[in-house]
């Protein structure tokens, strides 16, 4: 009840919870401004207290007409969410932190990377807050917080900051293009192994599965349609949505710039799938420059894709079938035979995809003992196997490994222990290769090399 204070609650998952709008938040007279955050953080509900305080800055950073946020008449229903959502965060999140909350976060990570034996993190969204995500990234210096961090911008959030809605579609796509390559360059692993930018730009392609706003084959059980495109962005007269997209990755493409689709529906997936197929016929096939993110649900189409698209990258995200697999199927949202293709690794591998594993930070813990866990045990948090597409341990280990850092571009850098490789090991005090499933799952690391410097964990019992 104290109206200085900003609350945002996280933790809504609607298919557990049910439909909340804005009106649900304003019947309830908190007496204080309220958010309330799906635990995707894809999208953001505000009462009214908060849509008081917000909407005038949200409105300057998100075009009008971008999709997910909605003003009719001049009043704003009180919901951004995905590519609105992308832009928002920038205004919304440094109004409900400060310094002291930061350290709090970073010291927690720092503390949670340590007990999963991580050596690097990669923030595919940088640039995301602005002059704030700077602000983070030096207050994790380097001496207590012992992981590589590496960073690849957001392309709809580079189109926020930077287009010139009097410039053409050629001229703005240079723009981003030269400020990606720019900050590269000056930023980048060489010269700066702890703290450096990507060769990577990430596109924000469909929706957020835990939101079920995703492209699949099956309707919406809700609207009797498939969920709309999010990735538009529109500023001025420019409008930039799946007719463009292809033409805007097209320049990091032929300059050899790794592109990262956030991706997971399967009607999605097929889009994705046919741009890298026109990708490769502009420009030949390039090594290493095309990943899929996330690859959630598929269908028999994407796979034959795969087989016509090589080379081909799939960073897999397996928790969904762990923690949202029994909720959806008690919701029916998704049709059961579409849910039981989510994250068909199995299938991926052998239709020639180089596969990693992510934990899609802050979503899910970053923890590579238990990607290795749920990728090997395509089971739910109650024992449920789901579908039969889990891979090895050892083709999971590769996929932390040498695989993640073929997906970021480091594999020449970190990834396996080679001569002229940086050293970086985690070190566990146990055999994965003699352990129970379960034990992977909630086991520490004993530390971490990185470089050659040792880490011990010294938090572990």
């Amino acid at each position: 009840n104290d109206s200085n204070k900003i609350v945002a609650a996280l933790g809504y998952f609607e298919p557990i919870h049910g439909e909340i709008v804005a009106k649900d938040l304003d019947e309830q007279n908190f007496g204080a401004p309220v958010i309330l955050v799906s635990n995707s953080t894809h999208v953001w509900i505000f009462n009214k207290e908060a849509r008081e305080i917000f909407f005038e800055d949200v409105k300057k950073v998100i075009p009008e007409g971008t999709y997910g946020f909605n003003i009719i008449d001049g009043k704003w229903d009180g919901v951004i969410k995905e590519a609105a959502g992308m832009l928002g965060i920038s205004a919304i999140v440094p109004k409900i932190l400060n310094e002291e909350s930061i350290k709090i976060g970073i010291n927690f990570q720092r503390d949670a990377f340590m007990r999963a034996g991580v050596t690097s993190i990669t923030d595919m969204a940088f640039d995301l807050l602005g002059a704030f995500d700077d602000k983070v990234w030096t207050m994790m210096d380097k001496e207590n917080f012992p992981q590589r961090l590496s960073e690849a911008y957001l392309w709809v959030a580079l189109a926020a900051k930077l287009y010139d809605e009097n410039a053409s579609y050629e001229e703005n796509r240079n723009i981003i293009f030269n400020f990606v390559k720019e900050k590269f360059e000056s930023e980048s692993f060489d010269a700066d192994p702890l703290r450096f930018t990507n060769d990577a730009i990430k596109y924000f392609a469909d929706g957020a599965i835990i939101d079920l706003e995703v492209i699949t084959s099956v309707p919406n059980l809700k609207t009797g349609v498939n969920p709309e495109w999010n990735f538009s962005f529109k500023k001025g007269n420019k409008i930039h949505d799946k007719k463009t997209m292809c033409d805007d990755m097209d320049i990091f493409y032929k300059n050899g710039y790794m592109i990262h689709t956030h991706t997971q529906g399967d009607k999605a997936n097929e889009d994705m799938l046919l741009m890298h197929k026109e990708l490769k016929k502009r420009h030949g096939a390039v090594e290493n420059n095309f990943s899929i993110e996330h690859f959630a649900f598929s269908n028999d189409k994407v796979f034959e894709l795969m087989d016509e698209n090589e080379p081909l990258y799939v960073s897999a995200l397996p928790h969904y079938g762990y923690y949202f697999y029994e909720s959806w199927e008690k919701a029916g949202i998704v049709d059961p035979k579409i849910l039981k293709s989510l994250t068909s690794i199995r299938k991926a591998k052998d239709h020639g995809a180089i596969l990693s594993l992510h934990s899609d930070l802050p979503n899910f813990p970053t923890n590579p003992l238990m990607c290795m866990y749920l990728a090997t045990n395509k089971v739910s948090s109650n024992g449920k196997v789901f579908n039969e597409e889990a891979i090895t341990l050892y083709e999971a280990l590769e996929a932390i490994t040498i695989n993640a850092a073929k997906n970021n571009k480091l594999d020449k850098k970190i990834g396996s222990l080679e001569a002229g490789k940086y050293a970086d090991m985690t070190i566990l005090d146990f055999d994965i290769f003699d352990t129970k499933d379960d034990e992977l799952a909630t086991s520490e690391a004993f530390g971490t090399i990185i470089g050659g410097v040792y880490h011990k964990n010294t938090l572990k019992k």
